[in-house]
């Protein structure tokens, strides 16, 4: 059926079906409901909920009216008459809500502006806090799962200013269950971080149906090409399940691609398919690819889940490809990595295999610090079956003594190192940080 024809039976059959209940709603309002006393006992909200002051009330009192509400209104209308009365009974906030959820849940499927409108304006029970406007928001889930292009033209109006923004996360939860391809192609006109939200929530729900999916991977590709675009088609592939079995398959479609974009986004697919895979798994995987696709696979790699679960690796791939800038700023994906290693021998073994440039330079201390920090006695083994004359060994006992003498206080460790060291820059500059360590303590020092 054709989105208009939907939305236009959908409208006319929520208005019939919402029409009919508004007066029952309202006369709830107004008379009370089932289980809410009318002293503004227990029910829905607990014993020692206390009732708060409302604007033409005082906090405690019975009720306002013990009659029907004054309004009398027909239609659309009878929403607005059952949303007024509920302001007037004695109810406590827990009690309030619940009336409020039911009111806007049919308003919304009849006249949505409107019950957005009302729900904005919401402010009885103390702004933000727990009767403010957040808690309203679920009761917009229905309308938006019926009618998710409508809510977002009432968006794109500007109709509800800043109210917007309250509405945007339970709109983009709602309609990825019923229109996911829609949301995927306004997704680059929400702002971040909700952007991320929408591809995720739309990919998950799409996930399970192949053309489906196939729909929200066209809309990833056209795109517009923005400078979050490339983070948004990798955050829509990582909310899927992650699936090894399947690198072929995608990498076979990325081979027959010819356009940047499809390219672009298959490169995104088949890191994500790899996002749970071991190092040997990600290198064998990444070397079945093009040299032109490599580049790019390393790249995809570093921005996503693999970047700091198998840094080394995605480091090696970068390095491979000379791809030096990259290098230089993966920093942070190591020190992460570095955090979490278990094997702190096999990551400084890999260290020292790391090519004598400047842009790799600053990624050595990482390391090696996991070793000398957690394993001491394992870092002076390892540090005594290094070779003579390596040129990294006196920067390895210079970051030994001063884990020796800052982490540890411990003079012995320290002239261990030192007594080791072969360059007499790398030691003077050691005794230098024991002087001012020394001082600190009170033991002297030059």
């Amino acid at each position: 059926m054709r989105t208009w024809r939907r939305r236009a039976l959908t409208h006319a059959g929520c208005l019939g079906i919402g029409l009919l209940v508004a007066v029952s709603l309202k006369q709830a309002a107004s008379m009370g409901q089932p289980g809410v006393p009318a002293d503004g006992g227990a029910a829905g909200g607990g014993a020692s909920e206390k009732i708060p002051a409302r604007s033409g009330r005082s906090a405690g009192a019975k009720v306002l009216s013990n009659g029907p509400a004054a309004a009398k209104t027909s239609g659309k209308n009878d929403f607005r008459g059952a949303w007024d009365a509920i302001a007037s009974r004695n109810l406590t906030v827990s009690q309030r809500l619940e009336m409020q959820i039911g009111v806007l849940r049919e308003w919304s499927m009849v006249d949505m502006e409107g019950a957005m409108q009302a729900a904005l304006d919401n402010a009885w029970d103390g702004g933000t806090q727990k009767g403010g406007v957040g808690p309203l928001m679920v009761a917009f889930d229905e309308a938006f799962q019926a009618r998710p292009m409508d809510a977002w033209d009432l968006f794109e109006s500007g109709k509800l200013g800043l109210g917007t923004a309250l509405f945007r996360r339970q709109w983009i939860e709602s309609a990825s269950k019923t229109e996911p391809v829609f949301v995927v192609s306004v997704a680059h006109r929400i702002p971040f971080p909700h952007s991320m939200t929408a591809v995720q929530s739309a990919m998950r729900m799409a996930g399970g149906n192949p053309e489906l999916k196939e729909l929200v991977v066209r809309q990833l590709i056209g795109m517009p090409d923005l400078a979050g675009t490339n983070g948004l088609i990798a955050a829509a592939f990582n909310s899927l399940p992650a699936a090894e079995g399947n690198a072929a398959e995608v990498r076979g479609r990325l081979a027959a691609a010819t356009d940047e974009r499809a390219k672009t986004v298959l490169l995104h697919e088949f890191s994500a398919t790899l996002r749970d895979a071991g190092a040997t798994t990600l290198s064998a995987e990444w070397a079945k690819l093009t040299p032109e696709m490599q580049k790019r696979a390393a790249v995809a790699f570093l921005n996503g889940p693999q970047g700091t679960k198998n840094a080394p690796a995605v480091l090696d791939m970068l390095m491979a490809t000379d791809q030096w800038d990259r290098v230089t700023a993966a920093g942070n994906q190591l020190l992460e990595y570095s955090r979490n290693v278990r094997d702190t021998k096999q990551l400084a073994d890999w260290g020292m295999k790391l090519p004598e440039r400047p842009e790799a330079d600053h990624l050595f201390r990482r390391t090696i610090d996991p070793l000398i920090n957690r394993d001491n006695a394992g870092a002076r083994e390892w540090i005594d079956s290094l070779p003579a004359g390596n040129p990294r060994k006196d920067r390895i006992l210079f970051a030994y003594t001063q884990n020796a003498i800052f982490a540890r206080n411990d003079e012995g460790l320290f002239q261990w190192a030192v007594e080791r060291m072969s360059d007499p820059e790398t030691k003077a500059a050691a005794q230098r940080s024991y002087d001012g360590w020394a001082k600190r303590r009170g033991l002297g020092g030059n």
